[in-house]
């Protein structure tokens, strides 16, 4: 709840997910229960447009395992240094 109350987004889809909520609440464990067309289409539209916006930021080479390799190592080998 704490996330939903800190993303902004619009009124309609913000009702949408309340009535989601409620209904899983008060629904039987087993219940299956459908997503709204608002919902899955935010859904739909979000997983369409994060990869785009995510081309704009830097990509960056990971250093790999070894740094971490070396680091346990040296503690091994000398682990009052």
């Amino acid at each position: 709840m704490q996330l939903l109350d800190e993303t902004a987004m619009d009124i309609n889809l913000r009702r949408e997910i309340n009535s989601l909520l409620i209904q899983k609440e008060t629904a039987a464990e087993k219940s299956k229960i459908t997503t709204p067309p608002p919902i899955a289409d935010w859904i739909r539209s979000t997983c369409e447009r994060l990869p785009k916006e995510a081309e704009q930021f830097s990509r960056y080479e990971r250093p790999g395992w070894e740094p971490l390799h070396q680091l346990m190592n040296d503690i091994v080998k000398n682990p009052n240094s």
